[in-house]
């Protein structure tokens, strides 16, 4: 959560994606991501965190998300 001035912003998570690191990121090859292994899971999975945001001002609620591509997320 995040607060600036009157305005807080808090994070919403509704899904927690796996991916192979190539098949997220197609032009990168299983090479490239050794020397960023703990950036992944202990399967060598990439997760991903996929959400919006409520952004509370005053009395007012907003929610903010963005959404996947039409049908549904498939890589970047």
């Amino acid at each position: 959560m995040i607060t600036i001035g009157n305005h807080t912003v808090m994070p919403v998570l509704d899904a927690v994606v796996r991916r192979e690191p190539t098949q997220a990121f197609p032009t990168t090859t299983p090479e490239s991501w050794t020397p960023h292994r703990d950036l992944l899971a202990a399967d060598g999975r990439l997760e991903l965190f996929l959400g919006g945001y409520v952004l509370r001002s005053g009395p007012r609620l907003v929610l903010i998300d963005a959404g996947v591509e039409p049908d549904g997320w498939s890589s970047p």
